[in-house]
C-alpha cells in the first residue's frame, strides 16, 4: 500500500524544491518528470488543503467581511470537495490523504515554497486577502494543467480537467471583486495555463 506524505514530508518537499509536491505548482508540463497517478493526485491533494486552509482561515477571520466573506465561504465549500474528490481517488489508489496543514506558520512556508505571493500572516487588508486567493488559484490552475498531461487515468483526467476550470472560475470571480466591471482585469488570458501573468493584480 502506498504510504502518503505526512505534513512535515509535504513541507519538506515543498521547501526543498521550490514549490508544493515537488515543484508541481512551478514546473512546466514539459519539464515535470514522469509520475505515478498516485503521487499526483496525492500532490494536488496537498495543494488543496493548502488552499482549504488558507481559505478557512480568511473566513473565520476579521478581515473579510460582507460580499467578499460570502464568496470566499462559497469557494472554500468548492475547495472542501474538491479535497474530497482526490482523497476518494487516492484511496481508490491504494494511498490515503496526507495529515491536513493546522497551522499559518506552515502554510505561509507553503505558499512561499510556491512562489505563491502574499502570506497570511501579513494581511493588512481585505484587498491584500483577495490578491493571496488569486495568487493561490492561479497557482491552483498551473498544478491541475500540468498534472492532466501526466495522468494516466481517464477518469482521473476527466477529474482534474473539471477542477481546472472551476479554478480559472475562482480567480476570474476574485479578480471581479477586487476589480468590479474592468473584464481584461477578470479574464486576462486566452487560456488558462496558470501563467505567472494570469490575473496579475
Amino acid at each position: 500500500m502506498l504510504t502518503p506524505p505526512t505534513r512535515r514530508q509535504l513541507l519538506g518537499r515543498a521547501l526543498a524544491t521550490g514549490g508544493l509536491g515537488a515543484g508541481l505548482l512551478s514546473v512546466s508540463a514539459q519539464a515535470a518528470p514522469a509520475r505515478t497517478d498516485a503521487e499526483l493526485v496525492a500532490t494536488l491533494l496537498g495543494t488543496e488543503l493548502l488552499a482549504t486552509f488558507v481559505y478557512g482561515h480568511l473566513v473565520h477571520s476579521s478581515i473579510l467581511s460582507g460580499d467578499r466573506q460570502r464568496l470566499a465561504r462559497h469557494l472554500l465549500a468548492h475547495e472542501r470537495a474538491h479535497a474530497h474528490a482526490l482523497a476518494v481517488a487516492l484511496h481508490r489508489l491504494g494511498g490515503t490523504p496526507p495529515a491536513p496543514l493546522t497551522s499559518v506558520s506552515d502554510a505561509d512556508k507553503l505558499l512561499a515554497a510556491s512562489t505563491i505571493t502574499g502570506s497570511l500572516s501579513q494581511l493588512r487588508s481585505a484587498d491584500d486577502a483577495i490578491r493571496l486567493l488569486i495568487h493561490l488559484e492561479v497557482a491552483l490552475q498551473r498544478g491541475y494543467y500540468v498534472a492532466v498531461s501526466g495522468l494516466q487515468d481517464t477518469e482521473l483526467q476527466h477529474t482534474a480537467a473539471q477542477i481546472l476550470a472551476t479554478e480559472a472560475q475562482h480567480s476570474t470571480t476574485l479578480i471581479e471583486a477586487l476589480f468590479p466591471g474592468d473584464p481584461v482585469k477578470a479574464v486576462p488570458e486566452s487560456f488558462v495555463e496558470g501563467n505567472p501573468g494570469d490575473g496579475r493584480v
